[in-house]
Order: structure tokens, then sequence, then C-alpha cells
């Protein structure tokens, strides 16, 4: 590849797009959305740093890193109408976060977004722009769209080096003049208690409470509980519960190679009703449940 090449990859299934970024990503908790998952990249490389701006046309949270070696600047283009969240903190349209490859982020979005990612070699940034270091997991406004347009630049036909290198200058100059205004946000009493109880959800999935004796065991109304869910991950909390089963039962299919029944490992999960399972499955991943024990256990995948 030519250092003045664009990539473009589309993926339409949440298979591609995992293996495509498994060097970024340390797993997937769930994904949203009851149609098919997609999205795309255009990829930009050269010696020195890779722009990778990402459109996904469904929501997910995972966790994930800087790749090996490098640093990263993450920045959201475009919040589809929706919220999104980067390690506890409330991301804006035109805000970035700096993060190492031995920094674990956490992103959780419900809607269709856009966003950019510029990864630096580490021997890059330590002879061009070594104040990186000082400010991972800080977040900032980018006031003046210098990243922005970066990114913006991969839609042209006609793009060089030097474009991209002197609009990374351009911008790690406003960002050092800047380093002192972290635009943090303080998540409120109930939100972070949200955050506690999504955690407590994910580790007790077993557990048949109701969402209203949920909200009592963790001293917060059922109404604000659930106001609350739905504006930081987009979903009731009842939902939230249903996604991740699918999820883990996505998971666990992927590693049975056929060694377990689809019915066995609905059962394990709490889904009583095989073809309602099925059903919500496939809207959710494309395939039917058998169709994916069939293909992992052929090894086509």
């Amino acid at each position: 590849m030519k250092s003045s090449d664009i990539v473009h990859y589309r993926f339409d299934n949440f298979f591609d797009m995992k293996e495509y970024v498994k060097d970024r990503s340390l797993y997937y908790h769930y994904r949203f959305g009851a149609d098919t998952f997609g999205g795309k990249f255009d990829i930009y490389k050269n010696q020195n740093f890779e722009l990778l701006k990402i459109s996904y046309f469904d929501g997910i949270m995972y966790s994930g890193h800087s790749p090996k070696g490098t640093l990263s600047l993450f920045i959201l283009l475009d919040n589809g109408g929706g919220t999104l969240y980067a390690n506890k903190k409330f991301m804006q349209d035109n805000e970035i976060i700096v993060y190492d490859d031995y920094y674990e982020y956490e992103i959780s979005f419900s809607r269709p977004i856009k966003m950019g990612i510029v990864s630096m070699k580490k021997e890059f940034v330590t002879k061009s722009f070594p104040f990186l270091y000082e400010i991972v997991g800080k977040t900032y406004i980018d006031y003046n769209h210098i990243l922005r347009d970066l990114f913006l630049y991969m839609d042209k036909e006609e793009t060089n080096n030097f474009i991209y290198e002197d609009k990374l200058k351009e911008f790690m100059k406003f960002l050092f003049t800047n380093i002192n205004n972290d635009t943090v946000k303080k998540l409120t009493k109930s939100e972070l208690l949200v955050f506690e109880i999504r955690d407590y959800l994910v580790d007790n999935l077993e557990k048949k409470e109701l969402i209203k004796e949920m909200a009592s065991h963790f001293g917060i109304s059922e109404r604000t509980l659930q106001i609350k869910f739905k504006k930081i991950f987009g979903l009731t909390p009842k939902k939230f519960i249903k996604l991740l089963k699918l999820n883990l039962a996505h998971e666990e299919m992927l590693l049975s190679k056929d060694q377990k029944k689809v019915s066995e490992i609905a059962m394990e999960l709490g889904f009583e009703n095989f073809g309602r399972f099925s059903k919500e499955y496939k809207k959710l991943y494309g395939k039917l449940p058998s169709e994916i024990i069939y293909k992992y256990s052929q090894n086509k995948y």
C-alpha cells in the first residue's frame, strides 16, 4: 500500500468486524439492535501513524486498548443523536480522549455512530509529541476542528502524506497549549450508581430479581433507574439483560464446536422458550443459532 492510499473496508456482520479490530479490542460485552450488524472502516497508514475512521451502523459496548506499541487519540465525530460514554465519561462531538496500549478503555453507545482514531507509534510520539504521555486518560475538545478535518480529508480522492503530517502537527500544537483544560465532566451520583448496577447485572445474570427489587437494593427509585439506565446505555435494564444473555449465548456457541446443543445453552441462560430464543438471536446476529454452531464446527469462520 502506498503512503497516500486510503483503504475502505466495509463489514456486514459482527464476526468480520471483531476479526478486523482484534488488535484493539479486549472483549465485547454486548451489541445492540435488531438488524444485521454492519459498518465501515476507512484506513490510512504511513510509517509513523494510522488513521482509522469508523462508522458503526449499530450500537455496541466493548473494552479495548491502543494497538500494541502505540498511543492513540480517539475523537467522536458524530454521536448519531444518541449518547456515548468512554470510561464513564460522557463524550460530545469533537471531544478527544488520549489512551495508551496499556490503558484499557470502555466504550458504550446505542446508536449508529462515527468516530476517528489516530494511533501513533511510540517512537514517533517520544520524538515528536512526548507531552502526550502526561495526558493519557484525559479528555479535550477540538474547538478548531483540526483533528476532525484530518479525518474529513480521507473522503477526498486526492490526498498525500504531507496533508496528514501537517494537520496532525497542527493539532498537537493546539493540544499542547490546552493541556490544562481537561474537559472531564463529573457524573452525578445516580449516574455513577447506574454503572454499579450494570456491573452487578453482568455478574449476577443467574438471579431473577425484578427491576423494582434491584432498585431498592441499591437505594434508588425504580423510575430513576429506568430513566438513567436508558440515558446512558440506550436500553431499559430488562432489555439490557436480554441482549447480554443473547451475547453470552453467542460466545458459548462459538466455543462449543457442537459439543453442546443450542437448546442446552439457551436453557442455561434462562431462555425457556427455545423458539423465541432462536428468533431473537437471528434478529441480533443475522443467523440462526444452529447455523453458527455448524459453521464453527466445520471451521468455516
